[in-house]
């Protein structure tokens, strides 16, 4: 699990980490997390193990490409102490995941696993309630922090059957093709544009 979090006010963002090290996927939404902060000046601080300090390092690289001042810190090698932040952050998102997968199983009877996809979108959407959804002890969202103004969509809770419209693609579809089909709601992307 890869888990960043804006110190100063508590947005995180997590996702499953497929492998160790630099992989360019988990480093641009690393970095697209932070651009979604708004600091132009950002400091990465992270454990002094090697794999995470060359995702520390391709994730500023990104992030340089397109302006920002990016200063990397490393941290004696399992000092959670030093990164107290993101530790406590990623046990909320834990607490938020467990919550879940419980409202899951006790619906369904599906046991997630967390080699499964949507134990996945759990994580990305846990992430997504500590920054928009879950209330700070003064009162405020984190994204709220950042920008001043909450989101206003409305959520559907986590794992919920829905329906979603097919969109017509290049050629009109017939009048006679189902309109609506049947799926599992995994949550809104950090960007809060994209329903999924």
């Amino acid at each position: 699990t890869a888990t960043l979090t804006h110190k100063a006010s508590g947005a995180t963002y997590a996702c499953v980490a497929i492998r160790k090290g630099a992989w360019p996927f988990l480093a641009g939404t690393l970095a697209k997390f932070i651009q979604n902060c708004g600091q132009p000046n950002v400091t990465i601080r992270g454990d002094g193990e090697d794999s995470l300090q060359s995702l520390i390092k391709a994730c500023a690289a990104v992030l340089r490409t397109q302006g920002f001042v990016v200063d990397m810190q490393s941290t004696p090698v399992s000092s959670h102490q030093s990164i107290g932040s993101a530790e406590r952050h990623h046990a909320i998102v834990g607490s938020f995941v467990r919550v879940m997968l419980s409202v899951i199983r006790r619906k369904t009877g599906i046991v997630v696993m967390p080699t499964m996809r949507l134990f996945a979108w759990t994580l990305r959407h846990a992430g997504y309630l500590v920054t928009f959804r879950h209330i700070r002890t003064n009162g405020q969202t984190s994204w709220m922090m950042l920008n001043g103004a909450d989101v206003k969509h409305r959520l559907v809770p986590f794992g919920e059957a829905v329906m979603y419209r097919i969109q017509d693609g290049d050629a009109p579809r017939s009048k006679a093709m189902p309109r609506w089909e049947r799926a599992i709601w995994v949550g809104v992307c950090h960007d809060g544009q994209h329903i999924l």
